[in-house]
């Protein structure tokens, strides 16, 4: 098989291969294939199906979405600051 990949698709799988991730670009390739097929099978799954799968994930969004209406949110910087920080610590407890 032969592709033409737009420049833009070829910086993204760089990216991976840079990071270490990815060994080779038919690695990264076959990893967005799967990934594709994931979504592909979950797109097409029924709502009972889509439930029985992750129990209690709706009644969870639901809460969330409640939450946000009544104006119960969090900052999303200072929650991953939070987070950063909590690993960190995490790390020094190890060490």
């Amino acid at each position: 098989m032969n592709l033409t990949l737009h420049p833009h698709i070829k910086k993204l799988i760089d990216d991976q291969l840079n990071s270490g991730r990815y060994a080779t670009a038919d690695d990264v390739i076959a990893a967005a294939v799967v990934n594709l097929a994931q979504q592909e099978r979950l797109t097409a799954m029924t709502a009972d199906e889509l439930d029985a799968s992750f129990p209690g994930a709706r009644a969870q969004i639901e809460q969330g979405l409640r939450q946000a209406r009544d104006g119960h949110v969090s900052d999303g910087e200072a929650f991953f600051d939070e987070l950063d920080r909590e690993e960190e610590n995490a790390g020094r407890k190890t060490a």
